[in-house]
């Protein structure tokens, strides 16, 4: 069961096997999840609630000094956490991660008028996926998803 798009931002369900849930989660037609998509169904969902209260109550525009800053460049300065890149005053938060095991791309997320644009790449590499997808479409398919799991 697929919610949200291949070619975006998908979270594919392959199945529920005792307290995991089996997943692919799926970004620009690359899957982020290859090496470990199962994931414990109560971190699951207390992490996608994070993440859909992170991205509906914040405004995630970056600082105008890195409007021009290349997609690979940004992927860096959101990993150094040193570095403040949003406009508000939020800290970064790892977007696609709903784990607590191991933990194989790191993804993060920007506002750019009324699109998500995420970026990432796996821990162990160094091609940028991104993709870009509207803010309201992406929580619309989290919500549907957490709905989904809740009810499993």
């Amino acid at each position: 069961m697929v919610f949200g798009n291949k070619t975006e931002i998908a979270f594919d369900i392959q199945k529920k096997n005792g307290n995991f849930i089996v997943m692919d989660i799926i970004v620009n037609s690359v899957n982020i999840s290859c090496r470990d998509n199962s994931y414990y169904i109560l971190p699951l969902i207390k992490n996608i609630k994070k993440e859909i209260k992170f991205i509906g109550t914040n405004e995630l525009f970056l600082k105008k000094s890195m409007h021009c800053t290349n997609l690979l460049e940004l992927h860096d300065l959101f990993y150094d956490h040193r570095v403040k890149v949003y406009e508000s005053n939020i800290e970064e938060l790892d977007v696609l991660f709903y784990d607590l095991s191991t933990q194989n791309a790191l993804f993060y997320v920007y506002q750019e008028e009324d699109m998500l644009v995420f970026l990432g790449k796996f821990i162990e590499g160094d091609e940028l996926i991104s993709t870009k997808v509207s803010k309201s479409d992406f929580l619309n398919t989290l919500s549907n998803l957490l709905t989904k799991i809740e009810s499993m």
